[in-house]
């Protein structure tokens, strides 16, 4: 069923073509607001506008026009948003790129987009090829500031995030000014987003979510507040700055809301400190139902704080269908992913294109104003998965390959079609990270997928069997694959076999490997490892159950945390699981992630603060006596 208001989204369109034209709009209202906070520095909306004014003049003369897709290597911060803002006041289309990212996946990246020009904010490591470079910080900010007049239009293209691809290589989603305003107009209609909201921006711009996150204060007269850059899985600095700034509307990625909410349910946390939020924001992975019930009890039952989950690709504009999860006094065993947004049509077909019936599982396909254009120069590709719309011809449907069902008029997301995981809410296609592997030396076959990194978590882990006469050095493919790809795409798990089991058809047996990786990850999380006298080797003991079975075998004494595979995300379930079994609260300072660097600091840290809080206590078996 498809939620329209096309006569408003037409005049809207008619009146302020792209996202700049609202920016310029608000600030002609509103000049002397503050736009941005950081916990150093503030922007007005005056001051932010004749910024990304002088900086996308300094754009035109360098070239740049209408369409021209101009890259960016920066971190969140001011700056950033400034040179966002430029490209698109100068007719150009942002493609957003990790400052971490490895450099083949840079150079693949600007060669397929086209982009000519790189923004960054300081000296980028090593030179890109055909690719001219501007340093954001030393544009003259004393020359005309008034408001560029470049005609435009809806159609334009505002921006290019690349995504896994299927074929091996990232592929880069187009979308246009009209399909992000569509869902930016629905967002601040359907939350009520008004002046008196504060936006914190954590996500990583090269993910998708981050699009409404930099772009839907502006739509309100609202106030963007910026999470210093890769702190993204801090959850104690994320509570400090929704106390801080008073944060209303924030967004997490499932698994990370769980976190958020065991650690307060562990420490028995006084969460005043959240009392300012308004909405709650999931997306990028499932949202299971004990995290939303524990929502419920906690932010929700106390503040009225209200939990949505939200659903959409890359490739229709981040979001397409929304849940509010506090609006339902029981959910299901599985949480609804909603109804369609504005202008958009949501359809669950059979294989051969018919409407599935109610309760029957079909591939979810998306119509309306936020599909996007395709594929960046892969048109064969686009042409697969943004096929004509079923019901309108001349318009655009794309086939998501996800599985879902219609429960009344609600949708059920029932998984992928293929096979696609979500790694940290980024979606990961396991033939890429194959490809990359496949050119280590002596590996024949391999078959990467995902597992269930806990049992209670959203959350996946990789993991890779690769078929070679021999085993390989995992320390040396790791290292070749961080070259390749970025950090979220490195399996944590390797298993070598001396032959990958086949199908009938001489293809590898997907289900088969992950069935033999989940045989073996039973086998290690059945094991006993909590008889353990020595008080060091119990600490070890719960750290390692605290994490996936398989990447437990790593943790030893004398490792560093990220030579063990325990990440930021990681980090939180650890810390959790000492907390819970020792009875002990880890000080505020210990909470983050890179407080602790190996795993004899972080058994050593536990072992005091047990000694601190009763010098009698004796842990055997799980229980405290």
């Amino acid at each position: 069923m498809m939620n329209v208001f096309n006569a408003e989204l037409e005049e809207t369109l008619k009146e302020h073509p792209t996202i700049n034209h609202f920016f310029e709009q608000a600030v002609e209202e509103v000049p002397n607001a503050i736009a941005i906070e950081t916990d150093t520095q503030s922007i007005t909306y005056a001051e932010l506008n004749n910024k990304a004014n002088c900086l996308a003049r300094a754009l035109l003369k360098l070239g740049v026009k209408p369409e021209q897709v101009v890259a960016l290597q920066m971190e969140r911060s001011i700056e950033m948003v400034t040179a966002i803002l430029a490209i698109l006041k100068a007719g150009g289309a942002y493609l957003p790129i990790d400052v971490a990212a490895p450099r083949e996946r840079v150079l693949y990246m600007l060669s397929n987009s086209g982009a000519g020009l790189l923004l960054h904010q300081r000296g980028i490591l090593g030179e890109y090829p055909h690719v001219a470079s501007l340093d954001t910080r030393i544009v003259p900010t004393d020359s005309e500031v008034t408001n560029l007049q470049i005609p435009m239009n809806h159609t334009q293209l505002a921006y290019v995030i690349y995504t896994s691809g299927s074929t091996g290589t990232p592929k880069g989603v187009m979308i246009e000014h009209g399909s992000i305003i569509n869902r930016l107009v629905w967002m601040k209609q359907a939350y009520q987003i008004s002046d008196s909201n504060r936006i914190l921006h954590k996500t990583p711009y090269t993910f998708d979510v981050s699009v409404w996150e930099m772009f839907l204060w502006f739509f309100a007269r609202a106030r963007l507040v910026l999470l210093p850059h890769g702190e993204e899985y801090n959850i104690q600095l994320i509570q400090a700055y929704i106390r801080q700034f008073k944060v209303t509307d924030c967004h997490f990625i499932p698994s990370l809301l769980s976190a958020l909410l065991k650690q307060i349910d562990s420490q028995k946390q006084d969460i005043t400190n959240l009392k300012s939020l308004n909405n709650v924001y999931c997306s990028g992975e499932v949202l299971n139902c004990e995290t939303v019930m524990s929502f419920r009890s906690s932010l929700y039952a106390r503040y009225g704080t209200r939990l949505h989950n939200l659903y959409g690709p890359t490739e229709t504009a981040v979001d397409v269908t929304s849940f509010d999860c506090t609006a339902h006094d029981h959910v299901q065993e599985i949480v609804p992913i909603g109804t369609a947004i504005a202008n958009t049509e949501i359809y669950i077909l059979t294989p051969d294109g018919r409407m599935c019936a109610d309760n029957m599982p079909g591939e979810l396909c998306i119509a309306g104003a936020n599909v996007g254009r395709g594929y960046i120069h892969q048109p064969e590709l686009t042409q697969k998965h943004f096929v004509e719309d079923i019901k309108r011809p001349n318009k655009r449907m794309f086939k998501t390959g996800d599985l879902a069902k219609w429960q009344g008029d609600l949708v059920v997301y029932l998984g992928r079609m293929d096979n696609q995981v979500k790694i940290r809410g980024m979606r990961v296609e396991p033939e890429e990270i194959e490809n990359a592997i496949l050119q280590f030396s002596n590996i024949c076959k391999v078959v990467v997928c995902g597992i269930r990194n806990k049992a209670d978590t959203s959350d996946s882990l990789l993991a890779a069997m690769y078929e070679s006469p021999v085993p390989v050095d995992i320390s040396r493919l790791t290292e070749n694959l961080c070259q390749r790809l970025p950090d979220y795409m490195i399996p944590g798990i390797f298993m070598h076999a001396e032959k990958l089991p086949l199908l009938s058809n001489g293809k590898l047996n997907r289900r088969a490997v992950k069935a033999e990786i989940e045989a073996i990850q039973q086998a290690e999380t059945t094991k006993s490892s909590y008889l353990l006298d020595d008080m060091e080797e119990q600490v070890l003991s719960v750290i390692r159950g605290a994490i996936h079975p398989l990447v437990a075998q790593n943790v030893s004494f004398n490792k560093g945390l990220n030579e063990v595979g325990i990440d930021s995300m990681t980090y939180l379930s650890v810390v959790v699981a000492l907390e819970e079994f020792f009875g002990i609260y880890f000080d505020a300072t210990m909470l983050a992630y890179g407080t602790q660097t190996d795993v004899k600091s972080l058994i050593d840290y536990v072992i005091k603060k047990v000694d601190r809080n009763n010098s009698t206590t004796r842990v055997t078996n799980g229980a405290q006596t």
